[in-house]
């Protein structure tokens, strides 16, 4: 449906978007993710902290459900497996961290250390069968299911900043401007 139309502009919306809820946080808020289900949405913020928010659909709201800590500085990344057995938070710490806790019990299950500066980005492929972590140190590191590193690619000089992956692919970006894709 078109909306309005200026000279040669014109605007469309395909769905009328609201504020619905407004969830506020002690803390700065860095990064969110929404699962597919739209059930949970968990949000990395300052201080080591996620937040796990569950959607009622009774109120059709999302209600905190759980706090996890891990004792670190900021989370900068964040990302929950499809299944929900899993979430991932990435710091910003000098010894930089991925957190990773049981997304069914939410006890920290482990602690990934490889990375030498900031974790700017973490993404679980569709299966939860693989994680990749991009860092401030030039890298990115990939994971298998059981979170032992099984290769990490080195990118000199370019800092990356993002990556996204499925089941058969994964991309990173940083500041070299540049796409790496795998």
């Amino acid at each position: 449906m078109v909306v309005g139309e200026e000279a040669s502009k014109t605007t469309y919306f395909y769905k009328n978007f609201n504020l619905s809820q407004q969830l506020l946080e002690d803390n700065k808020v860095y990064e969110v993710k929404i699962t597919q289900d739209h059930q949970w949405l968990i949000a990395g913020l300052e201080k080591g902290n996620i937040s796990v928010y569950q959607y009622d659909n009774n109120t059709l709201l999302f209600n905190r459900f759980q706090n996890l800590t891990c004792g670190s500085n900021n989370i900068l990344t964040v990302d929950i497996s499809e299944d929900q057995s899993v979430i991932v938070g990435g710091s910003t710490d000098k010894i930089a961290c991925v957190f990773i806790w049981d997304g069914f019990q939410f006890n920290l299950y482990k602690t990934l250390s490889e990375a030498t500066d900031h974790i700017y980005s973490v993404s679980m492929s569709t299966s939860s069968d693989f994680l990749l972590v991009c860092s401030k140190d030039d890298s990115a590191r990939l994971y298998n299911s059981s979170f032992d590193m099984i290769q990490e690619f080195m990118e000199s000089d370019h800092e990356l900043f993002t990556c996204d992956m499925n089941d058969f692919m994964f991309i990173t970006g940083g500041r070299s401007k540049s796409l790496y894709i795998y």
